[in-house]
């Protein structure tokens, strides 16, 4: 089952949620991610 994932990480520990953020893109190569002033949005399907 392909279910649209949809995640916002808070960016007060920037290197720590960009760490997250390539290990998600290595998991799920078709990951989207934009970068918000505050926080990150990551889709992924799962």
């Amino acid at each position: 089952m392909n279910k649209l994932i949809c995640e916002a990480i808070p960016f007060k520990h920037f290197k720590e949620r960009i760490r997250i953020v390539k290990d998600i893109e290595r998991k799920y190569k078709n990951a989207t991610i934009e970068i918000h002033k505050n926080f990150v949005i990551i889709q992924y399907k799962n």
